[in-house]
Order: C-alpha cells, then structure tokens, then sequence
C-alpha cells in the first residue's frame, strides 16, 4: 500500500553553529500575590507633629514597622531627614485604609504591594534568535505560568529524548505506531523541534527556551524517517493520547483526503476536554487540509517577522488563529534567516548531526499555539477544550481586516494576554443544568459494566447504583476534567445480578441534572464466557504493483467479538501461498483491523493467498468456528 504522505513542514532547516552567546540574567519565576497582607503605607501631612501622629496610631491600632525618609527641601537650614511614608500592620488593612483616607493629617493610605522580577531565560540563543517567542509575549507571560500540570502530547515523528537542551524537559510515557513498540524515539527530526517550542528546556543556561517548559510531553510517533506516515496511526495516536491524560494534542502534520476515521477521532478528543491544535497547511492555498480543517481541531496559519502571512502559509475559510512560524529574510538582523529555532537534529547519511536549527513552517507556528494553550491550561486546571480555545481566540492580536479574517483567523496568538484572561476567566452561568442523553450500560461482564451518557456542555459524571431502584447506595464517579463524553465504570458486581442505577452530571456552576432510574443485568459466568470469544469475520485483499513487474498484496483482516464489536490490540497470525510463501503477524488496530503486506512476486498477475492460523489477545479466546473466512486469496 502506498503510503499517504501526511507531513506539512516544508521548510529548510538551518544550523546555528557560530552565533555570539548573549546572556541574560536569570529571574527565576515566582508566585503571583498581589497584595502583602496585613501591610499598610500611610503618607502623613508633613506638618502633623510625632504626638499627633502617635494618637492617630493609637486611634486606629496601627502597629509601627518602618518609616521612609527623604531630605527637605534645600532651602531647609537644618536639613533634617525626617519620616516621609511609614508603613505599619493592621489585621484588617481595607478597613482602616478607608476610614484613615477620611482623617485629617493623613495624605494617603494603601496596602501594601508585591512586585517580581521579570523573567528573561538565560538561555544562550534566547536573545536574539528566538524572536518568535518575543513576538507572542512570552516574558510577561512566564511572570504567571510555565504549564506546570498539563500534558501536551506531540503527534509527529517522535522526540529525541536525548537532545543536550530537550533531556531535562519533563516527560510522559508515550508510543510509537510506527514500529508498534513504548520507544517513540525520533528518527527525522521534525517532532523534537516541535517538541522543544512547546517545552524546551528553559531558563538553564544553555540552548533555547521553550513556551510551556513546565509542563509535560508525551511524544507518539506516527510518522517514519521520511516524515511520512499513515492516516490510521495518527487515529491511533489520537485516541492513545486522549486515553493516556493528554490535555492538549500538536499535530503539526496533514494531508489532503478527508477521512471520517481521523474526523472521528479528533471528535473523540474534544467530547472528552482535550483540545486539538493542527498545522493549517504550507501550500500557499486556500484548500483545507485535515485535521486542521475539521471544527474540532484549532487551525493555525503562519506569520513572518513582520506579522504579515508567511509566503508559504496555507488560508481560508478554516484558519482559526495564527502564530510566528518564520520566513526568508533577516528583517531583525541578527544574521539568519528569520525562522523558528530550536534543538534538533539532521540526518545526513549515516551521520545524524544534534545541534540548533532553524526551521519554517506551519509545522512550527502550531506549537507556538500549542503552549500557550498549555499556560492557559495551567492557569485554571477547570478549564476544558472549549474555554481553552475560546480564551486563545479572544486574547488573540486582531491582524489583517477587522475580526476574522482568512489568513489570520482570529488573529495572532498572544501568551500574556491569553493566561491574564485565563486568570479570570468564568463562563456565564445561564443558570440551566446539563441535559443527559444516551445513557445505556455497555461493556458488561459478569462482574462490571461500563455507563456512557453526553451532556450538551462539559460536565463532571456520577454514577449511584444499587441491586433495588430505591437503595442506589453505590456511587462511581468519573474524574473531575468536565467532558461532554461520560464513561464510568462499575466493578465487583455479582454475576447474573439486576443492577439499578441513575447518572448525575453537574456544570461548573454546580447546576445539576439527573437521569431516570435504569437497569442492566450483569452476565451469568457461562454467558461471560461465551462473550469472551473472538474470531475473525472477514478478510479483504488487493494487489499493488511497485516498480514495474513487482507486485505485492495487502490483506485487511477483521476481528469481531461475540457481539460484533471490534477487537483491538489482538494479535493475528497468517501464512502466505501461492505465488509467495512467507509467514506474518499484525496487531488489530482500534476498528479492529490487521493490515498485513505479502512478499513481492513477479510476473503479470502473481497469486496470493492468506490463511489465519491464529488469533490471540489477553482477554478474548479465539474461536475459529465462527470465522466468516479463515483464509482468501487474489
């Protein structure tokens, strides 16, 4: 099969190998108290003496601290430093604030206030090559969050873990569907630059900076060494990434077919609160490419240096939002060209070169996006997909025609702006409570059962069962991220047992709603059994020809359980006849396929033939007698 090339970074990489080291001083992050507590400042009028001052102390309990001073005037003969502002405690300052700006003697009264140094990373190529993180206010943004929480999952080539300024970034298991094994390492490049955007090492003295540096990545391969890679592995990773606690998800790669398995999945993560962020595309056109162009996912176009659309920048009616992915040209003069730098590497050969390079793209704009969702997100933990993307797009720096427009979206992405909003960001309570809809019972056993139900807006999940409609004194909740996709598993039940049960779904304003009173009765332990087979219900083969007279074939085997639903992550083995004999295994994808490819054979018409030997998974036990085919051939 030929595979569909899903990558969309054009762009040419650049080393940085000789660039002067400008070091900034670090400021370190620190927490974001605005006033000091119990800290009063009083100004008194200069002509009150220290006993009229001391009986307004008195009057008002004000505890002495300190007293600032400044010379008089120089006409003043004595010139005498004397009290110019004094500053005391009081347990209640907004109390005696107000009643002391009342009283007569006192100039002014205030609290207290706490100010910070500004963050500006250390990092030996922050200034002045990484203009791209300047150009979204990163440093007023780094002042309140670093992504500390969030997990940001990087579907693309995978990551070098091992990069000099990528190692102490911090991670999360991830996958790689490319060689179907826990080890997503990078072979291409292109996923650890994406990476380092969104959480380079920051801040440590060497390297570059990195937007979220807080926060956690979980890198999934999908793409191989020539950044290529098939539509149903970034399903997969989709759904691995949703189901493993990924927060937000970069997809700095596309293709141009529109698939309902991929629109399908990105549906899947937001119906559970996790926002999708994807690469609009360097064609310079305005056709959509996918994902970014489903409703689902955040589209992200280009800007060069001067905020003008990058040249190779993709637009239209899907672009949402907009972030530096860098152009030709040194507009800031620092020596190269102005696109986006981070740690990498490139393969040349056999040699794999590690240093910093400088790429462009959309590919690279996307994760710019990517990690300010990730502040946001650090912000208020509560925030789900929806309020991340809302805040994004409202916080965004209007450019182009006013409001929406197709090359800017919304307009550029603004970190500062976006985690100050994010601070204070409520969505309007309408003072209605969830509607629940679709509630049904699934996957059930002779000892558990999983309830599904929606809700036409995120919120949390309960569920209260019982063996009677009127004791529901079990309880089973879902976790505390607010979905619209509810899934709450029930275990230790009975076998052959009637199980009552209602569900509960509550907004973030604690309006609340609540199903009806429903059943489901649990498996007999031979039902169980008879549940747990599995075989395969259908086999389809087509040949493909590569290089003139050499032909191959691929076999799409399914696996169904009982009921017919699929079965995932089962392993199925064949032997190949006819004009080839060989021997394979594949794994069952989430759909329950196993793609599997013959050896090559020549000549004009080969024959090929497939057999299932066997089918194995942990929890089903294979039952060739039901097989709708155990072998086909072409």
């Amino acid at each position: 099969m030929k595979k569909t090339s899903v990558i969309v970074l054009l762009g040419a990489m650049i080393a940085i190998c000789d660039a002067t080291a400008v070091l900034c001083q670090s400021m370190g992050l620190r927490g974001h108290r605005k006033l000091v507590d119990q800290k009063v400042i009083v100004q008194f009028d200069p002509s009150l003496s220290q006993e009229e001052i001391d009986r307004i102390k008195a009057q008002y309990g004000l505890t002495s601290e300190k007293n600032s001073v400044k010379k008089h005037d120089r006409a003043d003969k004595n010139n005498k430093r004397q009290p110019m502002l004094s500053t005391f405690q009081h347990q209640d300052p907004q109390t005696v604030i107000e009643s002391l700006n009342k009283c007569e003697g006192v100039v002014f009264a205030e609290q207290d206030a706490y100010a910070y140094a500004f963050m500006t990373p250390d990092d030996t190529y922050y200034d002045p090559y990484q203009w791209h993180l300047k150009d979204i206010n990163m440093e007023d943004a780094w002042d309140i969050a670093s992504g500390e929480g969030v997990v940001v999952a990087v579907i693309d080539t995978g990551v070098r873990q091992s990069l000099e300024d990528v190692e102490n970034a911090n991670f999360v298991d991830g996958y790689d569907f490319v060689n179907k094994d826990d080890d997503p390492d990078d072979d291409e490049g292109h996923g650890s630059h994406v990476a380092g955007t969104i959480a380079q090492s920051t801040n440590n003295g060497l390297g570059v900076s990195g937007i979220a540096y807080n926060c956690s990545l979980m890198p999934i391969k999908v793409l191989d060494a020539d950044g290529e890679g098939y539509y149903s592995d970034i399903v997969d990773g989709i759904y691995w990434a949703v189901d493993n606690g990924a927060d937000i998800i970069n997809l700095s790669l596309g293709g141009e077919e529109n698939l309902q398995s991929l629109k399908e999945a990105v549906d899947y993560a937001w119906e559970h609160g996790v926002l999708v962020v994807g690469a609009s595309g360097n064609d310079s056109s305005s056709s959509p490419t996918y994902p970014a162009a489903y409703d689902n996912v955040l589209s992200v176009s280009a800007t060069a240096y001067d905020n003008t659309l990058a040249s190779y920048s993709n637009y239209g009616d899907t672009i949402d939002i907009c972030a530096p992915g860098g152009d030709d040209g040194d507009a800031n003069g620092d020596g190269y060209v102005d696109y986006i730098l981070q740690n990498t590497f490139s393969e040349s050969g056999r040699h794999s070169r590690e240093g910093y390079y400088f790429m462009a793209g959309t590919s690279c704009a996307t994760p710019h996006v990517s990690g300010v969702a990730a502040l946001i997100k650090s912000v208020n933990l509560d925030l789900d997909a929806s309020d991340v993307r809302e805040i994004l797009e409202s916080s965004a720096v209007d450019l182009g025609d006013s409001g929406w427009d197709s090359s800017y979206g919304h307009g550029k992405v603004d970190a500062y702006a976006a985690v100050m909003l994010a601070q204070d960001y409520t969505a309007e309570d309408d003072g209605t409570p969830p509607a629940i809809e679709n509630v049904e019972a699934v996957n059930v056993t002779s000892t558990s059962a999983d309830i599904s139900w929606t809700t036409d807006e995120p919120a949390t999940g309960t569920v209260y069962y019982g063996q009677t409609s009127d004791d529901l004194g079990e309880v089973a909740s879902s976790s505390d991220r607010r979905v619209v996709s509810h899934v709450v598993s029930l275990t230790g039940l009975s076998a052959d047992t009637v199980i009552n049960f209602k569900v509960v779904s509550a907004d973030s304003f604690s309006n609340e709603s609540e199903s009806e009173v429903l059943s489901f009765t649990t498996l007999s332990e031979d039902e169980e059994a008879e549940a747990n087979t599995m075989f395969v219900s259908g086999i389809e083969m087509r040949r493909f020809q590569q290089h003139r007279m050499l032909i191959y074939a691929m076999a799409r085997i399914a696996v169904v359980d009982a009921q017919g639903n699929a079965v995932s992550n089962a392993s199925v083995n064949v032997s190949w006849s006819g004009s080839v004999r060989a021997w394979g295994a594949a794994y069952t994808d989430r759909n329950g396929f196993a793609m599997l490819q013959s050896p090559f054979a020549m000549g004009f018409r080969p024959a090929f033939a497939i057999t299932v030997d066997n089918v194995s998974h942990e929890s089903y036990t294979y039952d060739p007698s039901k097989n709708g085919e155990t072998s086909d051939s072409i």
